[in-house]
């Protein structure tokens, strides 16, 4: 988010280290795996970059990221809480610019996440919502996509999990490129599961205005009740 975004400059030193639970596998892995990997993410990126939206307070004047989700006839974007910190009304728009208007119907500003519910969209292809259900690992893959800067057009990253930052509330760190504007994009593994929303960026330099290999500090998906998001879709979103 452009006037509200959370933005780390090196303030502190980092101390990625593993989950609590869950031993880290490291198998050895053939070319075959490796080449079903590659193909795996290349469809989260595929899917992960049709389901990308802008997300923007009708009433602020800030901005950022987010994806769009369909889960039986429920309709949603999730984004980061920090993106639309007044639960007003919002607008979800697209790159071709089909602006969809939607209302906030849950957040937790301590899981820096927003749920925005919208009757559907014409020029975007929901995501299935399939949270994670166990904290993702050092190492692993993901992808996002978001609209980082001043423009509509989507942008497609990759990232890899390099740890968890816990001292200043618990986040997974993933080595990956960053901008103003990330906040708010969800991450996926290669299964398309949701891992999390960026939450903060961590960037060396601010020499230019497009994207930047850094840090996205991201919010985990299991830290939020998955189950209360929907019950709060389905009794405060439109109607269809």
């Amino acid at each position: 988010m452009m006037s509200k975004a959370i933005l780390l400059l090196l303030l502190f030193s980092l101390s990625p280290g593993s989950p609590p639970s869950d031993k880290i596998a490291q198998p050895e892995s053939s070319t075959l795996e490796r080449e079903l990997a590659s193909n795996s993410l290349n469809k989260a990126k595929l899917k992960s970059r049709e389901a990308a939206v802008r997300v923007e307070e009708v009433w602020g004047t800030g901005y950022g990221s987010g994806a769009y989700f369909k889960h039986g006839k429920l309709h949603f974007v999730i984004t980061a809480h920090h993106v639309v910190p007044s639960g007003g009304p919002v607008l979800v728009i697209s790159p071709t610019g089909e602006a969809v208007p939607g209302m906030v119907v849950f957040r937790s500003p301590d899981a820096d996440i927003a749920v925005i519910a919208i009757s559907g969209m014409q020029t975007r292809k929901p995501m299935p919502f399939k949270p994670l259900k166990r904290p993702v690992q050092p190492g692993e893959e993901v992808v996002y996509s978001g609209h980082p800067g001043h423009h509509l057009l989507t942008q497609t990253f990759t990232g890899t999990v390099t740890g968890y930052e816990v001292r200043h509330g618990r986040y997974v760190l993933v080595n990956s490129y960053i901008w103003f504007g990330s906040s708010g994009s969800c991450l996926f593994d290669k299964r398309g599961n949701l891992v999390g929303i960026v939450s903060a960026i961590e960037v060396q330099s601010f020499a230019t205005r497009q994207a930047l290999p850094g840090l996205a500090w991201v919010k985990s998906i299991t830290d939020v009740d998955t189950d209360k998001i929907l019950l709060a879709v389905e009794q405060g979103g439109p109607k269809r």
